[in-house]
């Protein structure tokens, strides 16, 4: 922009000189100035008055006089009057009505700017100047004052175009301040722009100021100078009502509403008597705002104001140094008062100010009532309220053990591949704190401490001990409330049901978790606990998949769907269970690409997680009907082998891996490895009855297929998923066993039955020609798209398999041969007769089909027999 000025600019200045009038000329500029786009596009709007308010140092007067010059340039002409406190406010408005006046006959642009305004507020000529832009729509006002100019209400009671740029406007962004520190001689990379915005709010002056006082390779901070800008050249301006000790109140919170501010100059605090209140508090607020020094909040609800960052920290440091005794009274009441509000924002408020007031005994309780809420909603409020909180407060206040423990973790390790390390912290501190639990600790704390210490235990296998730990706090807590204490944050609650489901769950005790895991959903329901009934659904979706409910099943994955955790960095943990879910469900159906696909989503189930059993469940069932059987057995050893504290009780992991090991040696056809790994399970479970029958059926021995599917079909504790299996293998047995009407009827109730649970699964299972055959004879008649589907299956269990009984004598002898190239030293090395070796011998031979050494060793193998003894 030239800095020459337009012969309509001397002329109009010189023709004011001669009548008197003030001059009109447009200040000169600095060189170095940065043309801000976005203002400047929209004081090119010319709305008929553009106000620009805001406190010294927002760049106001340079902003409008580059935006004058480039008008100017392009044709306008320019009036520019700056006030000054002693002026006659009058006569200088009525001299700038005097010359628009006198252009009204030119037909053309004419711009008047206004600067200083704040110091031109009479009355009758703000309304003259109204009138006169009622009738003259070639004439627009600029006004730059350092307070809200009473022109606005003039303007917007007689419908007037008006654009109004405040402080918040006028503010530059992390970017501008990249340009504009530059310009200023300070390089500046985007994030410390951002930190220098995150101090000044940008506020131009005070950003400088910081900025020529930083050494090289320092980080950005609010320098003296710019602190001592602000007391000196910006608090002056407020009204002498405007006492600094209410200032220093009202900037402790965040916001203010009117009824904030009375709260806190009615507070009953000692600092109160030394500066009186002497008028209205609205009038107070509305005096702070015209000054620039409040700035309305955009929102819905009670109307809100909030000081400008800087202002806002020299105002609070400022209060909090002279009474540093009263400041921690004032911001304990003001954490109970944002507590009790209820909304989302007070709470992150309540945990600053319980910190500032140091009023450690509620910042525990605080945890306590909303621990699930502070780790995933609030964290940047929870760090600033539990981080590096003293080890000699912690000591004192055992209630504070969890939050530090979990605030510590989020502050070492902020990522999401670092949420093991936080449950890990999680877990110790829950167990340390179980252990100082006493007859005097708070419900709320209680439960915490128990949920905490379940994880703890869980994490060490001890799932038994784990269930002892909630059933006894479930116990104390209903003693309680008989006893007519207070019942506990619903948030709490719900999470602790949720680790006491889960526990069940990973402990096999599948009603009982159904049970809680529906409790846990009901209490999260009551309160804003997404993260819990998101969990909870998940599991009971996941349950009922399992047993073959698949109405239940999806009821509850709608339930899930509902609920938005994606920004959360534990959604993977949540969604886990829901996802398992989809696959046993894609399963079911047939549907391998939804299946894998679903796979996917879940991850790999070598990841550090809880859930690893069930989903490596899911791995298998895929490897049986689309899969690598012997890829899916390699990887379920690895994955066992990596949990052993786990696998050494009677839990859901070790009823899984066992379930699945016999699956997949029946699928590929290692009957007697499949045999000696069910023999050496200690427990006849019903979740062994399929495998158990299977075994039997597939080695031909169908009179004892039929007797363990019929007893297992109807056995306790036997999943409707399950019974399908069982009945179908008792149809196929009838069968073998010359029963073809008992065939078609269990074949038929087991169709009847995979209707209902909408799946194929069962049907895939079988050998194809035996499931052919059996539809035959019971008249059912697939329907063309099943008739595809199941031909997509590449798994399955083959119809027949060999299983060679071998006595332990035997045993013993053909473990010998390999060791051994001939009978006598068999018999020496056993200490038996070479008759007796050599009749063990033809019996093994005999067994196996063979009339060598060689040739039993290597069927031997085949069969899985020499297994045990390598």
């Amino acid at each position: 922009m030239s800095a020459a000025m337009p012969e309509s600019v001397v002329e109009a200045a010189t023709d004011a000189k001669e009548r008197g009038l003030p001059p009109f000329r447009v200040p000169r500029l600095a060189a170095a100035l940065v043309t801000r786009e976005r203002l400047v596009q929209r004081l090119d709007r010319l709305a008929a008055v553009t106000v620009l308010h805001a406190m010294s140092g927002f760049g106001k007067t340079a902003l409008v006089g580059a935006w004058a010059r480039g008008q100017q340039s392009r044709g306008a002409t320019v009036l520019w009057v700056t006030a000054t406190a002693t002026g006659d406010s009058e006569n200088v408005l009525d001299a700038v009505l005097q010359e628009a006046k006198a252009h009204r006959t030119a037909r053309a642009r004419l711009i008047v700017v206004i600067d200083d305004a704040h110091h031109l507020t009479h009355a009758r000529a703000i309304d003259d100047l109204c009138a006169l832009l009622d009738h003259d729509f070639m004439l627009h006002v600029v006004v730059i004052s350092r307070v809200r100019h009473p022109l606005i209400a003039a303007a917007e009671g007689r419908r007037i175009e008006i654009d109004v740029l405040s402080a918040g406007d006028l503010a530059a962004d992390p970017l501008e301040l990249v340009e504009l520190a530059r310009a200023w001689g300070h390089p500046l990379s985007v994030d410390e722009a951002r930190q220098l915005h995150g101090l000044v709010g940008g506020w131009l002056t005070p950003a400088k100021l910081a900025l020529d006082s930083r050494r090289t390779g320092d980080a950005v901070s609010l320098s003296e100078r710019a602190r001592r800008f602000i007391r000196a050249v910006v608090l002056p301006d407020v009204d002498e009502a405007a006492f600094p000790v209410q200032l220093g109140l009202l900037s402790l919170p965040e916001t203010i509403t009117a009824a904030r501010a009375e709260l806190l100059l009615g507070l009953k605090v000692t600092v109160h008597k030394r500066a009186p209140l002497t008028m209205p508090t609205r009038e107070m607020l509305d005096g702070l705002e015209r000054a620039g020094l409040l700035e309305p909040m955009r929102n819905e609800g009670a109307r809100r104001w909030a000081f400008p960052a800087p202002i806002r920290r020299e105002l609070v440091d400022s209060y909090e140094a002279q009474y540093p005794r009263e400041a921690k009274e004032v911001h304990r009441q003001l954490a109970v008062h944002f507590a009790e509000q209820g909304e989302a924002q007070s709470l992150g408020e309540a945990l600053l100010h319980a910190r500032r007031g140091e009023d450690w005994g509620f910042l525990a309780h605080l945890y306590a009532k909303h621990a699930l809420r502070l780790t995933f909603e609030f964290r940047a409020a929870a760090i600033g309220a539990y981080g590096h909180i003293p080890t000699k407060v912690v000591d004192a206040f055992p209630s504070l053990v969890i939050p530090v423990a979990v605030v510590s973790s989020l502050m070492n390790h902020p990522d999401e591949e670092e949420r093991s390390v936080l449950i890990r912290a999680y877990a110790t501190a829950g167990q340390r704190r179980l252990n100082q639990l006493s007859s005097t600790t708070s419900v709320d704390d209680a439960l915490g401490a128990a949920s905490a210490g379940m994880v703890s235990l869980r994490s060490d296998g001890l799932l038994r001990e784990a269930l002892e730990v909630a059933l006894r706090v479930e116990s104390e807590r209903i003693t309680r409330r008989t006893l007519g204490e207070p019942e506990p944050s619903a948030a709490q609650l719900a999470w602790f049901l949720m680790q006491w489901s889960m526990t069940c769950l990973l402990a096999g005790q599948t009603t009982r978790a159904t049970e809680i895991s529906a409790r846990a959903f009901s209490a999260s329901a009551r309160v804003e606990t997404n993260f819990v009934a998101a969990n909870a659904s998940a599991q009971l979706a996941l349950i009922h998949a399992l047993d073959g409910e698949p109405i239940k099943a999806e009821r509850w994955l709608v339930q899930h769907s509902r609920f938005d955790m994606a920004d959360q960095w534990v959604a993977h943990l949540v969604a886990l269970p829901a996802r398992i879910a989809r696959i046993h469900r894609a399963l079911d159906r047939l549907d391998e690409e939804g299946a894998a696909e679903a796979l996917l989503l879940a991850g790999d189930p070598e990841q550090p997680i809880e859930m690893w059993a069930f989903l490596a469940s899911a791995m298998v069932e895929h490897a049986l009907l689309f899969g690598e059987p012997m890829g899916a057995l390699a990887t379920l050893k690895s994955l066992a082998a990596s949990h052993p504290e786990v696998l050494r009780a009677d839990s859901a992991a070790r009823r899984i891996v066992d379930r699945c090991t016999a699956d997949l040696l029946l699928a590929l056809g290692e009957l007697h490895r499949a045999q000696r790994h069910l023999a050496e399970v200690e427990t006849d479970g019903p979740w062994l009855a399929v495998p158990r029958a299977r075994l039997q059926l597939i080695a031909g021995n169908a009179a004892g297929a039929h007797s363990l599917a019929g007893a297992g079909a109807w056995r306790t504790g036997t999943t409707p998923r399950d019974r399908i299996d069982l009945l179908l293998i008792a149809a196929t047995a009838d069968l073998a066993l010359g029963h073809p009407a008992d065939a078609v009827k269990a074949f038929a109730h087991a169709h009847e039955l995979a209707e209902k649970a909408n799946t194929l699964a069962p049907h895939a299972r079988m050998p194809a020609g035996i499931r052919d055959l059996l539809l035959q004879l019971s008249g059912i008649t697939l329907r063309p798209e099943e008739e595809a589907l199941l031909g997509t299956v590449r798994g399955g269990y083959p119809e027949s398999g060999e299983l060679i009984a071998l006595t332990s004598r035997e045993e013993v002898v053909l473990g010998q041969m390999l060791l051994h190239d001939t009978i006598p030293v068999i018999a020496e090395a056993l200490t038996l007769s070479v008759n007796t070796i050599k009749k063990q011998t033809v019996s093994i031979y005999g067994k196996l089909g063979v009339s060598d050494r060689a040739s039993a060793l290597a069927r031997a193998q085949r069969l899985g027999l020499l297994e045990q003894q390598q």
